[in-house]
């Protein structure tokens, strides 16, 4: 049998997956309007779909066969390679917009909270505020790693790991 939260039995996997491409073109500014990643195929997703097949010279259907989910992922993946990104909750966060990463650093901190016994989980606002600033470095010094820009996306995804393990 397949496992739970398998693409190819789970439609709103599918859906969420595509969602999460449009929305990272979206912050790509390719003029793909924004989605939210909810799982469900509504007039939302239907006219993210149709601006991609568009820019892509493809037909206007609204609809995601095999040459549609093939574009938007190419240029999804094309647009990425010149930033650092990297997957935070089931979402694809730029690592040098603080903005982006902050809602899901301030998820994680608040479950890892209960396994750190000096860390404050910061007030989840979405926002990158000095209160994120301050709870982000109290982990990197309890990890033991350093706070800094080489380091960044190091921090993310040890906090991302310890979190999923952590929160089952």
């Amino acid at each position: 049998m397949f496992p739970d939260n398998d693409i190819r039995v789970d439609r709103s996997l599918y859906i969420r997956e595509l969602q999460s491409a449009l929305r990272d073109l979206h912050h790509q500014e390719t003029g793909i309007p924004p989605v939210n990643i909810d799982g469900v195929f509504g007039p939302q997703t239907t006219d993210a779909v149709r601006v991609a097949q568009r820019i892509g010279g493809l037909p206007d259907t609204g609809r995601v066969d095999f040459e549609t989910w093939t574009w938007i992922f190419a240029l999804r993946n094309d647009g990425l390679e010149n930033v650092e990104a990297m997957e935070l909750l089931g979402k694809v966060v730029l690592i040098d917009d603080r903005d982006n990463v902050a809602d899901s650093v301030q998820i994680m901190l608040a479950e890892l909270v209960y396994h750190f016994p000096n860390l404050h989980a910061p007030t989840h606002t979405g926002e990158y505020d000095p209160e994120t600033a301050a709870a982000i470095e109290s982990f990197a010094m309890q990890t033991q790693l350093t706070n800094d820009v080489c380091c960044e996306a190091e921090l993310l995804r040890l906090m991302a790991r310890l979190y999923r393990q952590y929160a089952r």
